[in-house]
């Protein structure tokens, strides 16, 4: 009996063994995936500017009309850098559910690929997310091993009413605020259209100034 019982398991394992050559395991489907997600992309290499660090979150609180205004000054203090992609920044509002949030956060702590991730409207989250948010946040923290670059913005109306804020305050740092002209500028060079084609004319070119 024992005999035969061993006989069947080596012919089982002989018969996994020979259907799983026809199979690719999920981790080389993931390395696949990845290499055909950075095919092509452009090299993203962002800094932060003084007064925020990696590897921790950071906590920025300016006037709320200058949210918009402050997030691009975090994008474009290297002025060689592209504009943030739509991966970069998460804007939040009541509706924001903490799967969004999720998400973000392990895409900005995991694989930050060099960019810079910006929460927009921390204060305006509900208290049951905020609570969630702080809770994802240690837990990542614990096993994060990459320099990532994480930001939240918030106004300053509202700022002590919120118990993320509250929470993050140990991270507050400061960014520099660019003028408007500045901004403007730097916006006008970056929607200048370079490319150059005898066949194809790209919508920028009915704008003379791009």
């Amino acid at each position: 009996m024992l005999t035969k019982f061993e006989e069947t398991w080596k012919q089982f394992l002989e018969s996994i063994e020979d259907n799983l050559n026809n199979f690719i395991s999920l981790k080389y489907v993931g390395i696949l995936l990845r290499h055909l997600a950075e095919k092509g992309q452009r090299k993203i290499s962002r800094s932060l500017p003084r007064g925020c660090s990696e590897r921790s979150p950071n906590l920025v609180v300016c006037k709320n009309e200058n949210i918009w205004s402050q997030t691009l000054s975090l994008y474009l203090c290297d002025k060689s850098q592209p504009l943030p992609f739509h991966d970069e920044i998460l804007t939040c509002s009541e509706d924001t559910s903490i799967e969004q949030v999720d998400i973000f956060l392990r895409r900005a702590l995991f694989n930050s690929c060099g960019k810079i991730h910006t929460v927009i409207n921390v204060d305006k989250m509900s208290l049951t997310l905020c609570e969630g948010i702080e809770q994802l946040l240690i837990k990542y923290q614990r096993d994060v091993h990459s320099d990532y670059r994480l930001v939240f913005i918030c106004g300053s109306d509202s700022e002590n009413r919120s118990a993320l804020i509250s929470s993050l305050d140990k991270y507050r740092g400061t960014v520099f605020l660019m003028e408007q002209i500045e901004l403007c500028t730097c916006l006008l060079h970056k929607f200048q259209n370079t490319s150059q084609s005898d066949t194809i004319s790209p919508a920028a070119s009915v704008d003379f100034e791009k």
